[in-house]
């Protein structure tokens, strides 16, 4: 994409947050930057800089004595990790990231992209610069950063975002309305896969997102511009599933909640996959167990309920279907949450009417023998 190369554009496509930024895989800042933070410094939110350290890392930062003393400084503004003010300082982390990016720092470079991919560069966190946040991606990525070709094959998908339905793109639709365009998604795909080779769960996840719903069509694999249907469409989407599947269970082996949980889903209802319901159990009780995957919860609580996923001819165990309900409504994310309360009050009435039934019948019974 030619708007990734070239120099640092002045805000030319920023976003107002009350028109929210095109997305087209979820994405969260500090989950991103704690990557980054423990691939190259072993930082993670539990950290603390006392005051001394903190004071010798500014000094060397300022002095321009150590690029790797800036981008730890940006590390700690970003985590909020100094024990004298443990808060996060974006504008702080900023600077910092800036100051070791412009020196050559790739994983500064990365870092500060995300920022102004989040707009957590500006203060009250109102705009987005996907343009900026592509430029500095590029410039990691240039250097063979694999974060830095995840991060920009996906701001290239996401910038595609503002002007596609991706709905209607799935399915393998003529996505080359253009020849830049084309070359775009091609660009990304193969980023992605650069990523995915060096074992970027996040590269990996979304690679398998774009195979699954088939998202990459025959004529971007093919190289061609064609827009003549696949005779062999079918297969080609077979091929495709089990593509996903593949990088599905990839990503699961290196520890991706969503790969996890993804591919709970393709057992679950039989997508490049034999449908099995106790291997798709299996899946979501592994991103629920060991990553506090709501939506995993909500799939093992539905599955206990209809006895999928458990050995046959059991019976509906709804007390399981209601603990794992309520673990999910208790970790209060959004939207899905929302559902798991709404499943958990329904077990709940339906307990409580089951039970005034069976006490009901209980005075019947009483009654009778007095």
């Amino acid at each position: 994409s030619t708007s990734t190369r070239g120099t640092e554009s002045n805000n030319r496509h920023q976003h107002n947050a009350s028109s929210k930024a095109p997305r087209i895989f979820s994405s969260d800042l500090q989950h991103e930057l704690n990557h980054i933070g423990n691939d190259y410094l072993g930082l993670n939110q539990t950290t603390v800089i006392d005051q001394a350290t903190l004071s010798n890392i500014i000094n060397a930062a300022e002095r321009g004595r150590s690029v790797e003393s800036a981008y730890f400084l940006g590390m700690i503004y970003a985590y909020g990790l100094a024990s004298s003010v443990q808060k996060v300082n974006f504008s702080q982390a900023e600077k910092w990231f800036r100051v070791a990016a412009k020196e050559g720092n790739s994983d500064s470079q990365c870092a500060l992209g995300l920022l102004l991919y989040h707009g957590a560069h500006d203060e009250n966190r109102r705009k987005i610069n996907l343009d900026d946040a592509k430029f500095w991606f590029s410039k990691a990525s240039d250097q063979g950063n694999p974060r830095g070709h995840w991060l920009l094959g996906r701001a290239i998908l996401d910038e595609w975002g503002e002007t596609i339905d991706w709905v209607q793109m799935s399915g393998g639709s003529d996505l080359a309305y253009s020849e830049s365009r084309h070359k775009d998604f091609k660009e990304a795909t193969r980023l992605l896969t650069l990523a995915a080779k060096s074992d970027v769960k996040e590269a990996i996840h979304h690679l398998a997102l774009l195979y699954e719903y088939d998202i990459i069509p025959y004529n971007i694999q093919a190289g061609s511009m064609s827009k003549e249907r696949n005779p062999e469409k079918h297969n080609q989407q077979y091929h495709n599933m089990k593509k996903a599947a593949d990088l599905y269970k990839q990503g699961s082996a290196l520890g991706s909640a969503e790969s996890t949980y993804n591919l709970g889903l393709m057992f679950a209802y039989g997508r490049g996959l034999q449908q099995n319901f106790i291997a798709a159990t299996d899946m979501f009780r592994k991103a629920a167990v060991i990553h506090n995957h709501a939506p995993s919860m909500r799939y093992l609580g539905i599955l206990a309920v209809s006895t999928y996923g458990f050995e046959e001819e059991s019976s509906p165990d709804y007390k399981k279907g209601l603990f794992w309900f309520s673990k999910c409504a208790a970790l209060h994310e959004e939207n899905i949450s929302n559902l798991c309360w709404n499943d958990k009050n329904q077990l709940e009435k339906m307990f409580q009417y089951a039970n005034e039934e069976k006490a009901r019948k209980i005075d019947i019974l009483r009654s009778r023998n007095k």
